[in-house]
């Protein structure tokens, strides 16, 4: 609330701008919104007689939002005027300007969220199980279609993209497939311009594919079992008894840890360009090309509690190179560390050969050997 409010009063003939006088009563200034959202679940199941399949269930969510907020900087609120000037420019003032809390800003803004969520399930039956034991296996984890309307929006382009998702999963989830597509649903020219027509009234399709991306990935690692070859003091201890700190660091005992993992990726992405069509065809061409097709490799090896091996490399598929690759190796020398970081190939090849303290007090005493592409 507010005890005065500013009056502007434009002088067009000496041009001086707007003459402000202060109006004193009671005023009230109010900034507000609306948002609703709604959603739900839909079920459908295929029951199946014969065969390993007995019922296949799709579960539907759909999901809906929406928010708006007034122009506040309409005449019917009160909180700004506005003018024309000599050379046409409007212009609006603030009623409430430099006031303790001010007032809303001009602009209205709301939009519509439209959210489709997919999910497809089926019941199996065990493999030699005559008890009539199912398994539940998910076909589908996640099939996504999301866009929205710009409910303010000036220039015609009230839609954004829609956007497709889609995760499922293979082999007890040992392989994991994701695929994520971005479309338009607005049109193009002959020029190769985007319009703000819709696709589909220009024979375009029902939406205009921009991109897409899809991937595979998966893991394999060891059961990370750790077992040591047992000695005795009988077999060469040394002056170490059972009791000192550095007997299970004794040369002679080896361990047999050999941890390991392995990740591998295989990702693909292609865009669509669009560019001019001939002046016979009157449209645009549409035109796919890789952005990204790769295989990547990363993983760690342990052959002892000392030593622990990382490395991460790939091969560039569209352009038939090695892709960055990075070896790292740790040893663990009781209070010390000592590291090897190589990269052999590529305009950022290097190598660091370095030994350290291990607490974090002290980890800047160090001494370090590195070589970068400008030394080789």
């Amino acid at each position: 609330w507010y005890f005065q409010q500013y009056d502007y009063a434009f002088d067009s003939l000496q041009n001086k701008g707007a003459v402000i006088d202060t109006v004193s009563g009671f005023k009230s200034v109010r900034d507000f919104g609306f948002n609703a959202s709604m959603n739900t679940k839909i079920y459908g199941t295929f029951l199946f007689s014969k065969g390993p399949i007995k019922a296949i269930r799709h579960m539907v969510t759909p999901r809906a939002s929406f928010n708006y907020r007034p122009d506040f900087g309409n005449e019917f609120w009160g909180y700004y005027q506005n003018f024309t000037d000599t050379l046409g420019n409007e212009l609006y003032y603030n009623r409430y300007s430099g006031f303790i809390y001010g007032s809303p800003g001009r602009g209205s803004n709301g939009s519509i969220s439209l959210n489709l969520d997919n999910n497809l399930e089926a019941k199996i039956s065990a493999r030699g199980d005559t008890t009539g034991k199912v398994n539940k296996v998910k076909i589908l984890e996640r099939f996504n279609l999301s866009t929205n309307y710009n409910l303010a929006s000036q220039d015609g382009y009230n839609w954004n993209v829609l956007r497709l998702t889609a995760q499922s999963s293979l082999f007890k989830k040992k392989l994991r497939l994701s695929y994520q597509g971005q479309f338009d649903p607005y049109s193009y020219n002959a020029d190769g311009e985007r319009q703000p027509i819709l696709a589909w009234r220009q024979d375009q399709g029902f939406v205009v594919h921009r991109s897409s991306q899809f991937s595979a990935s998966t893991s394999l690692k060891s059961n990370r079992q750790k077992s040591r070859e047992a000695i005795t003091l009988e077999q060469g201890a040394g002056s170490f008894t059972k009791g000192d700190i550095d007997f299970y660091q004794y040369d002679g005992l080896v361990s047999m840890r050999q941890d390991w993992d392995i990740r591998l990726n295989y990702d693909l992405r292609f865009l669509t360009k669009v560019e001019p069509g001939d002046s016979l065809s009157n449209a645009p061409l549409f035109i796919n090309e890789f952005a990204a097709h790769s295989i990547s490799v990363s993983g760690s090896y342990r052959p002892t509690d000392n030593w622990s091996l990382n490395y991460k490399t790939g091969v560039d598929l569209a352009d038939r190179s090695i892709a960055f690759t990075n070896i790292n190796a740790v040893r663990d020398l009781h209070c010390w560390e000592m590291k090897f970081t190589w990269v052999p190939f590529g305009s950022t090849r290097s190598y660091l050969v370095g030994i350290n303290l291990k607490s974090q007090q002290f980890r800047q005493v160090k001494a370090q050997r590195r070589r970068t592409a400008v030394d080789f």
